[in-house]
């Protein structure tokens, strides 16, 4: 198998100001690209665990973009806590338009904190709507990466 690393290093270096800024959008972009093909039922889990990744690593996307210093995203209170990201994001000065998102945070923000859908450890998960968190973080994703400064 070829070793393609380098191309997507070059292609953060050549349209992201802030590189670690750019890697963590363009990862996000995948895991949501790859939600979206999980189409067999019995994958919701696969999914979302995707797709809170991918919101994950977009509001630490705009959150380094916006100087916030890498070490405060590696704050135990703060790695994979969705509500604490998106709340240090909006006093970054995020709006998102869709009203959505702070719905899916609440519905999903202590699974992806503990990591349940990763590693199960539970018995019984209430998986909610998936497909209206597709929908929402897809769309929460592609908003972000509109703001986020890119090279011209």
């Amino acid at each position: 198998m070829a070793d393609t690393s380098h191309h997507f290093s070059s292609n953060v270096q050549q349209a992201y100001v802030n590189e670690l800024a750019g890697s963590y959008f363009m990862t996000a972009g995948m895991y949501v690209r790859a939600a979206f093909r999980l189409h067999v039922a019995g994958d919701e889990i696969h999914r979302l665990t995707l797709l809170l990744f991918a919101l994950e690593l977009a509001l630490k996307a705009y959150l380094v973009d916006s100087g916030t210093p890498e070490r405060t995203l590696k704050q135990p209170y703060v790695r994979h806590d969705l509500k604490e990201l998106h709340t240090l994001a909006a006093t970054a000065g995020l709006h998102l338009a869709n009203p959505d998102i702070i719905a899916v945070i609440d519905d999903y923000r202590d699974d992806h904190k503990d990591h349940s859908f990763r590693y199960g450890g539970r018995e019984y998960v209430d998986l909610g709507d998936p497909n209206r968190a597709l929908r929402t973080i897809a769309a929460v994703v592609e908003e972000i990466g509109k703001v986020l400064k890119r090279r011209l």
